[in-house]
């Protein structure tokens, strides 16, 4: 039944909750420019830094107001490097 499905659903969940516990930091992607550093983890949450201003990474940007339009850019810039193989990430 459909109720059997969701056992091991909710045990994966668990065990990459108590992984990120264990661990103290939750899986993640990011990337870093001349400027600025990118993170997306992979629970949904976003950091930007402005190294340039802020080179101890103490403000991410959509937590302090602070200018986020270079998001969506680094963003797609990511999803590439992510997807990437072999010659093809040196591009």
């Amino acid at each position: 039944g459909g109720g059997e499905s969701l056992g091991p659903v909710v045990r994966a969940e668990t065990l990459r909750a108590y992984a990120e516990y264990v661990r103290g930091m939750p899986d993640y992607y990011g990337l870093r420019t001349g400027t600025h550093t990118y993170v997306e983890y992979n629970n949904g949450e976003k950091e930007m830094y402005d190294d340039a201003h802020d080179g101890q990474q103490l403000d991410n940007v959509f937590g302090s107001g602070g200018d986020a339009s270079m998001a969506p850019a680094l963003s797609a810039r990511l999803a590439t490097l992510k997807a990437c193989r072999g010659a093809a990430c040196r591009q």
